[in-house]
């Protein structure tokens, strides 16, 4: 499975139709890394741009160079463990963003973590893509509410 590229399919909002984004390899900063450039875009975006030098638009996943596989102490009263390792992946995506006509561009974040407990990929991978699942559905569903909090300051 090729991840990061060719073509995604961003999520739908009142200011954004049907998206689409090209992604384009380019160097990821250690071995553990994708990164991609945003070099093109489809769906209707007007005065969206894509990835320049002055004006970054790219994504970068991460992962463990390697990965913990030992779990540690066992509570067996509790049934808890008292040290879980976990396994994180990180997706961190940069965009340049207008702050105003006369001071330019900010740069903006969007970044998930992923934190898997050491044994979930043997023993439930079906929860653990249910977990993934259900979060990307919600940003997905929820583009124009979680744009509406950080544009007006407002809560749901």
């Amino acid at each position: 499975m090729t991840i990061m590229s060719s073509t995604v399919t961003g999520a739908a909002s009142s200011d954004l139709t049907s998206p689409t984004y090209t992604l384009v390899r380019t160097t990821a900063p250690d071995t553990n890394g994708v990164a991609v450039n945003i070099t093109a875009l489809g769906g209707t975006q007007t005065g969206v741009a894509v990835n320049t030098v002055d004006r970054p638009f790219s994504m970068l996943l991460t992962w463990p160079k390697a990965f913990k596989t030992a779990l540690t102490s066992y509570l067996a009263l509790a049934g808890l463990f008292t040290s879980l390792p976990t396994n994180k992946v990180t997706l961190t995506t940069r965009k340049a963003i207008g702050i105003n006509a006369s001071a330019g561009y900010g740069i903006a974040f969007v970044q998930t973590s992923i934190s898997i407990p050491v044994g979930a990929a043997e023993m439930d991978p079906v929860g653990m893509a249910a977990a993934l699942s259900c979060h990307i559905g919600e940003l997905s569903a929820n583009v124009d509410g979680i744009t509406n909090i950080l544009h007006y300051g407002t809560t749901p």
